[in-house]
């Protein structure tokens, strides 16, 4: 969201922290930061994200997770739906108790 306050609901806190957990499921390794882009328009939604591990600082874009880690491309690719379903679910939070339609979060 671009400037102003950010009002939150209790729904949409708990979807912050339920993205969160979602993100920590879908990185299989220990990490410091993650660098998160996320877009919902009408009739499409792309999550991507990077991710810092302590070893050598490296940053590791997500869809590179499957070819860095032994990850089920299975179970890969069902977090990463439930994460763009939470994020479709918190755009319709904040279009319908807050006022603020947004496309993008980053």
């Amino acid at each position: 969201m671009a400037g102003g306050e950010r009002l939150e609901t209790k729904k949409t806190q708990d979807l912050y922290q339920l993205i969160s957990q979602k993100l920590n499921d879908i990185i299989p390794c220990e990490w410091t930061k993650i660098y998160l882009y996320a877009e919902v328009l009408n009739d499409s939604t792309m999550v991507l994200f990077y991710f810092r591990t302590p070893e050598n600082n490296q940053i590791i874009y997500s869809q590179d997770i499957l070819s860095h880690y032994s990850v089920s491309k299975n179970v890969f690719k069902t977090l990463l739906r439930e994460i763009r379903e939470i994020f479709e679910e918190l755009r319709v939070e904040h279009k319908n108790n807050i006022d603020q339609v947004w496309t993008n979060l980053h």
